[in-house]
């Protein structure tokens, strides 16, 4: 490699790497109100916080359980425990066709919930400065909602809700 080679390899790495520090610079400076994972029901968008998350998989067998509303799908067996599922979309009244095709357990003070969502859209920081409060009373269990429309989700609130758990 000759040395006007070298010089231009430089300048060409020297720009790349200031590029990279101005994007991942546009958000410093900024709080992080939590890490999530995002996903879809239906046309809305929701962000989980990725530590109220175990795990998120597909969703398969499940036990219906008579006599619960439509929004419990029913109960699952994970890791020695009966984890009731509740259909996210149905509870939030959300249209949508189809049934969920994944289920994120969340923890919760008295053990796991299940929520059935239809698609695992990725991870996220949501920002404290990107997010508008819910409005105050509102059945969902909500925190805010970005900018850009994902709606944080409250999981302690939500893991708590009494119409939620199959006993």
């Amino acid at each position: 490699m000759t040395h006007d080679e070298t010089d231009h390899r430089a300048r060409v790495l020297r720009e790349r790497a200031r590029k990279v520090a101005d994007r991942t610079g546009l958000h410093q400076g900024r709080a992080i109100r939590t890490q999530a994972v995002v996903v879809r029901v239906g046309a809305e968008l929701f962000a989980i916080p990725s530590a109220g998350v175990r795990e998120i998989r597909v969703l398969s067998v499940l036990t219906r359980v008579p006599n619960t509303p439509a929004h419990i799908l029913g109960i699952l067996y994970d890791r020695g425990e009966l984890v009731s599922v509740v259909d996210l979309g149905r509870w939030f009244d959300i249209a949508r066709e189809g049934v969920p095709h994944y289920v994120a357990l969340l923890r919760g003070p008295r053990g796991f919930l299940g929520i059935g969502v239809d698609e695992v859209v990725g991870f996220r920081p949501i920002y404290e400065d990107e997010l508008a409060a819910s409005e105050e009373g509102s059945a969902r269990p909500i925190l805010g909602m970005t900018r850009d429309l994902v709606a944080l989700l409250d999981v302690p609130r939500l893991v708590s809700s009494e119409n939620l758990v199959v006993r």
